[in-house]
């Protein structure tokens, strides 16, 4: 038995290596995989216990996705991209509105149509404006819209793409913001960045970001995945203080001025996070996804498969495309 916390995360560092490219089992889980490692190693229940919580807060927080959705043969596929971890304080959008300096940017204007024209340009349609004719297009909207084929292709978009489409699970992560008292902020600055809770026989393990340890923040974060994330999103602002005070034993109710949660499970422009490997897919899908097809462009985070459902994927999908048409 693993006697602390460190024994505790080597031996989930052990387990997850002997898990990382090792299954040839297509259609196989990574909780299938991992079930299986623990038989293999004789693990005891309380470690049993402590990899759950681990494989929950590194694995399932990593990727969006339950350890039952995500495909044991993909894990460990996609690489760490170079430098470091960086907090946008006042909010991720500054990069894009930094970005869209002096582009002609229409928002409020969903497309549903692209067609290609007989001379090779496309005409693209909109909801509520006038058709635009393109030489290029560019598709870089959330892989769940075209899961759920929100945007028209004529002619209609090639079947392996659509099935490489298909084949990419697309995760829920969810961020609950608990907004803290100063008496109560103060008295984080001295905890960790991250505070873990094991949980109980019948709840799951839980973590929290806290902000307040390195910075002026009054909000503490916590996160939740998949089917847990779902849960969230459809709840009430005083049942969200109920779970989150049932799974942060170092809060009560009076430390908590306020609480509110992201919604993008619920937003019709979104359908969720972004994408994992869910079972049955293949690395390649990743860049079957952001494959060009003559003049019609693809980017995003599912659109390179080295570094898949990041922000790095967008940003470099997005500059080969561009490539293309410049």
């Amino acid at each position: 038995m693993a006697k602390n916390y460190q024994e505790k995360f080597r031996l989930f560092k052990k387990i997850e290596g002997e898990m990382i490219g090792r299954s040839k089992i297509k259609n196989q889980s990574l909780a299938v995989a991992l079930s299986n490692a623990i038989i293999k190693n004789k693990i005891e229940a309380i470690d049993q216990k402590w990899l759950d919580f681990l494989f929950k807060i590194y694995v399932e927080e990593n990727y969006g996705a339950a350890l039952q959705e995500l495909s044991a043969e993909q894990f460990g596929s996609s690489s760490w991209f170079s430098g470091g971890d960086y907090i946008l304080p006042r909010g991720y959008d500054k990069v894009p509105l930094a970005l869209s300096q002096g582009i002609n940017v229409k928002l409020k204007q969903p497309a549903n149509r692209i067609e290609k024209l007989t001379n090779g340009d496309f005409q693209v349609s909109f909801e509520s404006a006038p058709p635009m004719v393109c030489q290029h297009v560019i598709v870089t909207v959330p892989l769940s819209l075209l899961q759920r084929q929100t945007i028209t292709f004529i002619p209609p978009l090639p079947s392996r793409k659509t099935k490489s489409i298909q084949n990419v699970g697309f995760g829920q992560f969810t961020k609950i913001f608990v907004r803290l008292t100063p008496t109560k902020v103060k008295q984080l600055k001295n905890h960790p960045t991250w505070i873990k809770v094991l949980g109980s026989d019948s709840q799951r393990g839980f973590q929290f970001f806290n902000l307040p340890h390195y910075s002026e923040s009054d909000v503490l974060v916590g996160i939740a995945v998949s089917d847990e994330a779902t849960l969230v999103e459809n709840m009430s602002a005083e049942k969200l203080s109920s779970y989150v005070l049932s799974r942060a034993p170092f809060l009560e109710k009076k430390d908590i001025i306020s609480i509110e949660n992201t919604q993008w499970g619920k937003n019709k422009w979104a359908h969720g996070s972004y994408s994992y490997p869910k079972v049955g897919s293949r690395e390649s899908d990743f860049d079957e996804i952001g494959k060009s097809i003559d003049r019609l462009h693809f980017a995003g985070e599912a659109c390179q498969s080295d570094v898949y459902g990041t922000v790095e994927a967008a940003f470099l999908s997005g500059q080969r495309a561009a490539a293309k048409i410049i």
